[in-house]
């Protein structure tokens, strides 16, 4: 089997798993099935590590307590579950739920300023580009999957850096 070095940012890393994994629940020939298995075994590694970054657990608290106050002012419906619009609740008392959630954040200002630089290094993580050797699914193996081409459009272009395009005259 073909491998194909390739400069990726680990973004797209990310991308082409998720594809790589929905992908797999369709594909039928055995060839196209075990090159997905295995370029999501080369991928894992990279994704788990991207995992174990985790919010400090003063922002966990913080969030929780967000919330809490969220749903507290948020107006409820007739079986007293929170009113949501544009996946937001809808605040029955604005300045006060305002005033409660400045306080929240001055008590947790420590925890909040972590986590957005947190979130500044992950971003430049993702933004990285990294090498990675992928196993090649050739364009041939691939026009026999009918399904790939005709239901998953967005998926097998997610998945492009594992396709060898092989160009006939």
């Amino acid at each position: 089997m073909k491998k194909n070095e390739s400069r990726i940012t680990r973004q797209k890393i990310l991308n082409i798993y998720k594809a790589v994994e929905s992908l797999s629940n369709y594909v039928v020939g055995a060839k196209i099935s075990y090159i997905l298995a295995r370029n999501k075994a080369i991928l894992r590694d990279e994704l788990e590590a991207l995992q174990t970054i985790k919010p400090p657990k003063e922002f966990i608290e913080y969030e929780q307590k967000r919330i809490q106050i969220a749903l507290s002012y948020a107006l409820k419906d007739s079986e007293n579950n929170p009113i949501i619009e544009n996946n937001m609740f809808v605040i029955e008392n604005l300045n006060e739920f305002q005033t409660a959630i400045m306080k929240l954040q001055e008590k947790y200002k420590d925890a909040i300023s972590i986590h957005e630089k947190q979130q500044l290094e992950l971003q430049s993580l993702l933004e990285e580009e990294i090498i990675v050797n992928f196993l090649i699914i050739p364009s041939k193996e691939l026009q026999r999957e009918d399904i790939f081409l005709k239901d998953h459009p967005p998926l097998v272009l997610l998945i492009e850096p594992l396709i060898e395009y092989i160009i006939q005259d």
